[in-house]
């Protein structure tokens, strides 16, 4: 099952290299199929140079797992930072600190951790990330 809808993302990614929902949902069933170990020629990397509005940018999100999964941090920093320029949101600002967190940066950890809350005040990973961060600083 999921090999054959990978096959169908990966045919519409092919007919329209800007269909911000097909490779979402890409992202989304590789860390389904457990299969982000083994990726295929990265195809995150293309969504880099696709120019996507801030309606479209929200299906790219499925690739935070697979940054993590992959210790991908600095390619992490670099997505989201480019996610933020299309959509200036409280996840993307999260997915920022949490990677430069995993990079042990604890102070653009927490400033961009403070931004995801200031826009979204009931965002509670973000505030919990946030408070695992001060106390890291901390020690």
């Amino acid at each position: 099952m999921y090999d054959e809808a990978i096959i169908f993302f990966q045919m519409a990614i092919q007919l329209d290299p800007k269909d911000s929902w097909a490779f979402g949902q890409l992202g989304y069933l590789f860390n389904e199929k457990k299969k982000c170990m083994k990726m295929p020629l990265n195809p995150y990397k293309r969504l880099l140079a696709v120019q996507l509005d801030s309606k479209t940018a929200w299906h790219l999100y499925s690739w935070d797992i697979h940054f993590r999964k992959k210790q991908m941090f600095d390619d992490g920093i670099i997505f989201f930072q480019n996610a933020i320029q299309l959509d200036p949101n409280s996840r993307a600002f999260g997915e920022l600190g949490f990677s430069f967190q995993k990079k042990e940066i604890y102070d653009d950890s927490i400033t961009f951790q403070k931004k995801a809350v200031q826009i979204d005040p009931k965002y509670r990973w973000a505030f919990g990330q946030l408070d695992i961060y001060l106390m890291k600083k901390k020690v």
